[in-house]
């Protein structure tokens, strides 16, 4: 099994402010590859759902979604999570 981590650019503070869950941040996507890791960078909206971004990775990379896992700080993130409801913010 893939596993791809994620870091973000954004401050990680109190609630996100509900004005704002349409900003869009850059997530950075690591995964660990038999040659190295390899960085990719997604855009997403605070509010969309980590799942849509799961799909796009893994059919970018022809890796089917049920072998992949993506992490944050160590836990497993899981497809119906937000950035917003994380606490990430565009600042």
């Amino acid at each position: 099994a893939s596993a791809a981590s994620l870091a973000d650019g954004s401050s990680a503070g109190g609630a996100a402010d509900p004005s704002a869950c349409d900003d869009k941040i850059e997530v950075r996507v690591l995964a660990e590859a038999a040659d190295g890791e390899q960085a990719t960078t997604v855009k997403m909206r605070l509010s969309m759902p980590f799942s849509r971004m799961m799909s796009a990775w893994c059919k970018q990379y022809e890796l089917p979604e049920e072998e992949v896992s993506f992490e944050l700080e160590g836990r497993k993130l899981q497809p119906t999570e937000t950035p917003g409801g994380l606490g990430w913010s565009a600042e």
